[in-house]
Parts: C-alpha cells; sequence; structure tokens
C-alpha cells in the first residue's frame, strides 16, 4: 500500500495524542516533534555549511517578497542543485561516523542502547540513556534547541 505524503507528519503529529480507544500516548518515546523540525534543522545545518541563505529559502521553497523578487525569474536550480549535492555529501558524513561509532561500539562489545530516553532518568543496567547523552556520545549538535 502506498504512503501518502501526509503519513508521516500525521504519524508524528498524533504520537502524543492520548488514545482511548489504543490507550497509546507517545509511541515513538519522543518529545513533542514535527516534519517542521526537520526542515529547520536541514535549514540550519545547510547554513552552517556554508550554502548562501538565499540558497536555502528557495530549497525550501520560502516566498520572496522583496521588490526585486518581482522582477527576478529566476529559478536558481543550478545552485539549489550544488547545494543539495553538498548537503547530500554532509549527510553522507554524518551517517558514515555513526556507522563508524556503531561498528566501534560492537568491536568493543558494548552493549547499543535499547531506547532512548528524552527526560533524565536512566536505569542501572545501562539498556536506556538520555536524548541529551546520545547526542553527546555521537558528537551531535541538537538543533531542536535555540
Amino acid at each position: 500500500m502506498p504512503i501518502i505524503a501526509s503519513a508521516v507528519d500525521n504519524a508524528l503529529r498524533d504520537n502524543l495524542t492520548e488514545d482511548p480507544k489504543t490507550k497509546r500516548t507517545n509511541i515513538f518515546n519522543l518529545d513533542h516533534f514535527t516534519p517542521h523540525d526537520l526542515r529547520r534543522t536541514a535549514a540550519s545545518m545547510m547554513t552552517r555549511s556554508g550554502i548562501q541563505r538565499l540558497t536555502v529559502k528557495k530549497i525550501l521553497n520560502h516566498s520572496d517578497r522583496e521588490i526585486t523578487a518581482v522582477y527576478d525569474r529566476y529559478e536558481y536550480d543550478k545552485e539549489k542543485q550544488t547545494a543539495m549535492l553538498a548537503w547530500d555529501r554532509e549527510l553522507k558524513k554524518i551517517i558514515t561516523n555513526q556507522s563508524k561509532a556503531e561498528s566501534k561500539q560492537i568491536l568493543t562489545k558494548q552493549k547499543t542502547p535499547k531506547k532512548i530516553i528524552t527526560n533524565q532518568k536512566k536505569e542501572e543496567n545501562n539498556e536506556v540513556i538520555t536524548y541529551e547523552q546520545f547526542i553527546k556520545n555521537n558528537k551531535l549538535r541538537d538543533f531542536t534547541k535555540k
């Protein structure tokens, strides 16, 4: 069965909705999260990596209300393509570094956490770690916080 475009958005938005029929809440064990968070993170990481803000604006398909934009009909396709290729390389680096870290954990026979929690609670058997610890362990930056 095909997945419609709004399926992921709806699933994430409904994640924290209490459902009296299923008695489920927070199915994904995440704090409030929407696809917009991914757009914000991607935009921040693109500009951090040197992609011009105007190009990021065009990639995100934001409207430009400046007077010059009325006359400038250039689509910025070449710039968007170059930026997306750079973003692709950046994502591959992140994924590769995570894969290396995971491989290192396996080689040193450390247990991979089963679950990441977003509050400060930790369990003694080290099966559960906090979100903050996961970010720190993987040398990531939390773009959901200002």
